[in-house]
């Protein structure tokens, strides 16, 4: 099967024809003219996604930060788009492992649409759920419970029940992910609950439990029979339009191998002073009608070290999505995503503050599986 070309990244970015030199001279033209600032920040995505896509990362953060510095001072008067600046500031930073900036610039996204619309407006309260989501990720569970219901107290009294549902959701998904067996079972029993509900107005709250609970199921080694009724359900259905996960298996994340104690400490050396500048990858396959995935490969990398490729094929390897409701013959749909090898940036303990990457890995990841077919070329992209 051949691979479809892509120019996107995650649900902000818009996929487009238009190469890295023409983002480039949009956004000069752009800045010639002196444009408003929702043209400012229109090209400046545009040619920010585009500079990420192609593995420059650096310039696409400076692209990003000399527009923050022109834009910022614009939020009242165009509160979404500088949000979205901001916004799309923190996915680069996150990706860069510059988790300070990743923070303020979360924050800096929420504060604009908290002054913009009000705090209890579906916009903020949303904003407020991607502080949340960044505290998780930067290992903040507690502060991220805390702030989801706070968040779900607000929406319920606001009458939004779709963002209850998301924060609901995600307190069940915080205590799954805990090391402490009461914490695990009160997270399932909160999935039960709500994939149970009746109200119409929760159905996506329904659906979202019981594809958790799958996962659920499945990575602690219970009988399937979760899997089994949510596959049968979408297959009555006559199958999902776009690919819904059911379920895949953790990324692992490379480990000291368990030879001498001499052998351990040097594999754990070796990814302590690791350099996690330019180590990407981008993996195509395809998810076919039946919800497998096939023909998994890595397309395009920069200088990444196969230890952190291969536990991302196997996971991918393992996914198992909703039947996608095709025609026969239908060979399903091509993804692609791209994975980045990071790590944090800290100060050091010696009292210098001089920066230093933390000896603890993390894979970033970001969907650039495009929303249509742009070309079918000769190759998707080259290995190199």
């Amino acid at each position: 099967m051949a691979a479809p070309a892509y120019a996107a990244s995650d649900d902000t970015i818009v996929v487009t024809a238009k190469s890295l030199k023409q983002t480039a001279a949009d956004l000069a033209a752009c800045l010639a003219r002196n444009c408003p600032p929702d043209q400012d920040v229109k090209a400046t995505l545009a040619h920010a996604e585009n500079q990420f896509v192609a593995g420059d990362y650096k310039n696409a953060r400076t692209t990003l930060l000399k527009s923050v510095a022109r834009n910022r001072k614009h939020g009242d008067a165009y509160p979404i788009p500088v949000s979205d600046l901001m916004r799309g500031n923190a996915r680069v930073a996150a990706h860069l492992g510059e988790g300070s900036n990743f923070q303020s610039s979360t924050i800096a996204s929420r504060d604009i649409l908290r002054k913009g619309f009000g705090a209890n407006d579906a916009k903020a309260l949303v904003g407020d759920i991607e502080v949340g989501d960044m505290r998780a990720k930067l290992g903040y569970p507690d502060e991220a419970e805390r702030i989801y219901k706070g968040v779900g107290e607000r929406a319920a009294a606001a009458n939004l029940p779709w963002i209850v549902s998301a924060t609901e959701i995600r307190q069940a998904m915080l205590k799954l992910a805990s090391e402490l067996p009461t914490d695990q079972k009160e997270g399932r029993d909160r999935l039960v609950r709500l994939s149970q509900g009746t109200d119409p107005a929760y159905r996506g709250t329904r659906i979202a439990a019981k594809i958790l609970l799958a996962r659920s199921d499945r990575k602690a080694g219970r009988d399937d029979s979760t899997t089994k009724a949510l596959l049968a359900e979408y297959a009555a259905a006559g199958g999902t339009q776009t690919p819904t996960l059911l379920f895949a298996a953790p990324i692992k994340q490379a480990e000291a191998p368990r030879g001498g104690a001499g052998e351990g400490r040097t594999q754990t050396t070796q990814l302590a002073t690791k350099s996690f500048d330019g180590q990407w990858f981008d993996i195509g396959f395809w998810i076919t009608p039946d919800g497998h995935t096939s023909e998994i490969e890595v397309i395009r990398k920069s200088g990444a070290d196969n230890l952190f490729v291969k536990p991302v094929i196997d996971s991918i390897q393992s996914r198992v999505y909703a039947p996608l409701k095709r025609e026969p013959g239908d060979p399903g749909v091509y993804a692609v995503e791209r994975y980045s090898m990071t790590s944090l940036w800290v100060d050091d303990n010696t009292g210098t503050r001089i920066r230093m990457r933390s000896p603890v890995p993390r894979i970033e990841r970001m969907d650039l599986t495009p929303d249509q077919i742009v070309e079918t070329p000769k190759s998707a992209g080259t290995t190199g």
